[in-house]
């Protein structure tokens, strides 16, 4: 019975999810429509490449702090429309929590007192798409992102024996997504302001830090 329960509840987070990746594909492929008829009136425009490269800070459910850093390369298509490759590493810091554990041998007794997560380290991989609402030098944008990533939980053990220990704790898809304000500068390089959300999402872990940071593109 019990198994039963469990299938059905995961049954329903995946189709959750589910209507949740639809809603959003709806949003993109909506914003990718309106920038598209945005950007056609200028045939004058030279594509090129540029790099991006941001550090932001970190809040979440269970997350009493955390910092990231990322690097972006890509293409602007058009005066509006960015898309490239991106990749970072994210701290998550969570509050003090410590688990005693005591175990009997022949030899005697065992003991081990492990603090459970203090840090959780993070690294995403995705495809980033920014697209601008306005033309100009200081746009608002919003930003796009879809890719994997994988997780890991730092954990402290003291007690008859003494020994760190990395541990993966989250791997699955990662979506994110925030707006923006842009503002460029004469030599095409840029400073942008970001409120986003990014998470990885799975069955077993469906929590989404919100970030703010600041990023500069050149």
């Amino acid at each position: 019975m019990q198994h039963s329960v469990w299938h059905m509840h995961l049954a329903a987070i995946t189709l959750n999810k589910i209507t949740m990746y639809k809603k959003l594909f709806v949003v993109v492929a909506a914003v990718i429509l309106s920038a598209a008829s945005l950007s056609a009136g200028n045939s004058d425009f030279v594509r090129y490449n540029r790099w991006a490269i941001g550090a932001d800070v970190l809040k979440s459910a269970t997350c009493t702090f955390g910092i990231g850093v990322d690097a972006i390369y890509g293409r602007q298509f058009s005066e509006i429309i960015f898309l490239g490759v991106g990749f970072g590493a994210d701290v998550l810091i969570g509050p003090h929590k410590t688990i005693t554990h005591i175990e009997e041998f022949n030899d005697g007794t065992r003991f081990e007192k492990t603090t459970l997560p203090q840090r959780t380290f993070v690294f995403p991989v995705y495809a980033d798409l920014q697209v601008d609402f306005s033309r100009g030098k200081a746009p608002v944008f919003s930003e796009f992102k879809l890719g994997a990533g994988v997780g890991f939980d730092y954990k402290r053990v003291r007690g008859t024996e003494q020994y760190n220990k990395m541990e993966l704790c989250l791997a699955g898809p990662l979506f994110g997504i925030g707006i923006g304000k842009r503002f460029a500068f004469d030599n095409k390089d840029e400073l942008s302001l970001i409120l986003g959300a990014q998470g990885i999402l799975g069955p077993f872990y469906s929590e989404i830090p919100v970030s703010l940071g600041v990023r500069y593109g050149f």
